[in-house]
């Protein structure tokens, strides 16, 4: 991770954080500004592609708390195909993935729940707000004023659960292949 590049990232809590380097450097006393808009590579050097460990992603549930899992982000494209994000289980295989699909951005959970909705491709790169939610009432995927809903089946959702709490991990720009 280039520091210059990533320290707007969840107001400055990274999520590859190490103790190591959390021990020798302080962003709070840092001068360094974040971003009034993000281009390719503005969080991620070089081809904008990540990984992380979704352990490492959030906090865990409280106590008799119902898991759920929320992501949400703006996004700017001109491209109407992509690979967007996943959630890959390195015993299982992708739990998740969101990518476009000819300006329609689809949400796959497991082998049992798709979720679509129109993408509007801005050749001046304005910006579509996308929010997923999974719960145990179902998923939702919002693009900009469209919203997809769907019901989840409790085995999709336990594996989803399963595998954020465990070892998978989140892929951001990439393909789970």
């Amino acid at each position: 991770i280039n520091s210059a590049m990533d320290g707007c990232i969840r107001n400055w809590v990274w999520l590859s954080l190490t103790p190591e380097w959390s021990q020798t450097y302080n962003p709070l006393n840092s001068s360094k500004l974040c971003f009034t808009s993000h281009q390719g590579g503005s969080y991620f050097a070089g081809s904008g592609k990540a990984i992380y460990r979704t352990r490492d992603c959030g906090s865990p549930p409280s106590e008799g708390s119902v898991w759920s899992l929320k992501i949400k982000f703006g996004l700017y494209t001109k491209s109407a195909s992509f690979s967007l994000l996943s959630v890959l289980d390195p015993a299982e295989g992708p739990v998740l993935i969101l990518r476009s699909r000819d300006k329609t951005l689809v949400l796959e959970l497991g082998n049992t729940t798709s979720l679509s909705a129109p993408l509007k491709v801005d050749q001046n790169c304005a910006t579509t707000y996308v929010t997923i939610e999974v719960t145990d009432r179902g998923a939702t995927l919002q693009v900009g004023d469209s919203v997809g809903r769907s019901a989840i089946a409790e085995t999709t959702l336990k594996a989803l659960k399963e595998a954020w709490q465990g070892n998978a991990m989140l892929l951001i720009g990439s393909d789970p292949s």
